[in-house]
């Protein structure tokens, strides 16, 4: 037997829906045309739309409209068919071509077309299972979330309503208009723009890379930090460390712990504890066992200071070390309050107290620079002022120090190793003289207005006096004591590294 009943009541409830203190019942608020079938609908009341409107249904506060439903009273759920819409509050929307919802746990799961709107966000998908308990959505057949100026996208979802946030999982992708980002795991919070993330972690846009495996960004002020493996391409640069600070709104960046710093376009690579990086300024600062390699003839010049500031355009970057400034390059190193290398004339300033080591010799002065060749980037030049003084140990009887001081001192390098230098104004030398054999000649102490001393592999091999030299050799034996050290000497060879490791082990203990 089939009954077919049209309504056009406004309210309607069957007599096997009574409201209970147990049991919330859906119910009926317009029912449009109903049939009743055994036979093909068992245990189901079937609800069609009619010219008045959408069959009309509500449960604990949530109104739903669907074009024809299903409606199981006694086990208190449905099935709703074509345009629907549930509506919770005056916030959440969910629209579907097909929905179950039981009554009883309060699930529903929406098929087809499913949209989810809620405040200001909005997620697209084709199965989704909603937890009104709960207040909950969850989907695992891909979704798309457009929430502002953000669209997102991911393979499985779960969004909490109390809080406002989504959880995307695997192949989480982002579309802004001004970055992409994709990571493997996500968490959006909609209300205040942030995602946080865990997993490979990616953000790129037309200005910056910005990689890391934990961490949180703003996607509205496109600003925040990563924790874990993080390295961010910026300014030219590219910067690692343990943690990175990034905001892009003051075009700035920061990282802590075990940081690395490369400059393709300037070949150099610099390492530190703490690093900022600031882009309108062109400038970086460093500190922290900080150290700084720019490639040199083959090899590398390393710098140290407890702070390093890089600033400059590219290929016209100074860098400034200070204080307990330090270098060290195969066969030369050196210490002094303040370093300053200037790319553009390419010299590099020892300022206070500079010492410079080559080889055997020691080089000390008020005020020291050096320059290097253009063409093959080797050291080439030397000039100290003020108070210049060389000393090396006599290497063959090791009965002294050979000694050579004036006011100024020009000196040049072959293969990284003084090859000559001049001393002028007021200049003094005690050189220990051997013969071939060799055997010690005596100590010559001679003072003139200009010396010229030759080198080969970095030991004195001839000295010239030029300018009206008054001096004496004497035999070992009646050499005074008094006259052993020019006024002025000192020797600091305990202060000098002779490795790349000894260079580092040094900046390890001064931080200590």
């Amino acid at each position: 037997m089939r009954i077919i009943v049209t309504f056009a009541l406004f309210f309607f409830t069957l007599g096997l829906m009574s409201q209970t203190e147990e049991r919330a019942i859906i119910e009926v608020l317009y029912g449009g045309r109903f049939l009743k079938d055994e036979v093909q609908f068992p245990g189901a009341s079937v609800f069609k739309k009619d010219e008045q409107g959408q069959v009309h249904f509500r449960h604990k506060g949530a109104d739903l409209y669907c074009d024809e439903a299903f409606l199981y009273a006694r086990e208190n759920r449905l099935e709703a068919l074509g345009n629907i819409r549930m509506l919770q509050g005056d916030t959440l929307t969910l629209k579907s071509n097909k929905l179950y919802y039981n009554g009883d746990t309060r699930m529903a799961r929406a098929i087809d077309s499913v949209d989810l709107i809620n405040n200001d966000s909005r997620l697209l998908t084709n199965l989704l299972y909603f937890d009104r308990e709960k207040q909950t959505a969850f989907f695992n057949t891909s979704g798309t979330l457009y929430s502002e100026e953000n669209i997102l996208n991911s393979r499985v979802g779960t969004y909490d309503m109390n809080a406002k946030t989504y959880i995307f999982k695997e192949k989480v992708h982002i579309d802004n208009p001004d970055f992409v980002l994709d990571s493997d795991q996500l968490i959006f919070d909609t209300t205040s723009q942030v995602a946080y993330m865990s997993g490979a972690t990616t953000i790129v846009s037309p200005t910056y890379r910005f990689y890391f495996e934990k961490g949180q960004y703003n996607t509205d002020k496109e600003l925040g930090y990563g924790l874990k493996n993080t390295r961010i391409d910026y300014d030219n640069r590219t910067l690692y460390g343990d943690s990175v600070y990034f905001d892009n709104a003051l075009e700035y960046a920061s990282a802590t712990q075990n940081i690395k710093v490369l400059d393709s376009l300037n070949a150099s690579v610099l390492t530190a504890q703490y690093v900022e990086l600031f882009k309108a300024k062109d400038s970086m600062r460093a500190t922290g066992e900080a150290i700084v390699a720019r490639e040199l003839d083959r090899d590398s010049l390393y710098v140290h200071g407890t702070y390093l500031f890089v600033t400059g355009k590219e290929q016209e970057r100074d860098l400034l070390a200070f204080p307990n400034a330090r270098f060290y390059k195969e066969g030369l190193s050196g210490i002094s309050d303040s370093l300053r290398y200037t790319q553009k004339s390419g010299i590099t300033e020892l300022i206070g107290q500079p010492v410079l080591w080559n080889v055997r010799n020691q080089l000390t002065g008020d005020y020291m620079y050096f320059t290097y060749s253009k063409g093959t980037k080797a050291i080439d030049s030397l000039h100290v002022e003020g108070n210049a003084f060389m000393v090396a140990e006599d290497s063959i009887g090791s009965l002294g120090y050979n000694q050579a001081k004036g006011a100024l001192l020009d000196g040049n390098f072959i293969d990284n190793k003084l090859n000559a230098m001049l001393l002028k104004k007021n200049t003094e030398v005690i050189y220990y003289m051997y013969d071939d054999a060799p055997s010690l000649i005596g100590i010559n102490k001679t003072v003139c207005s200009e010396i010229k001393i030759q080198f080969v592999e970095g030991s004195i091999s001839d000295i010239t006096f030029m300018i009206n030299p008054s001096g004496e050799i004497y035999p070992y034996d009646l050499f005074p004591k008094e006259l052993e050290q020019l006024e002025g000497f000192q020797w600091r060879g305990t202060e000098r590294v002779d490795s790349l490791e000894e260079f580092i082990s040094r900046i390890k203990r001064l931080k200590k």
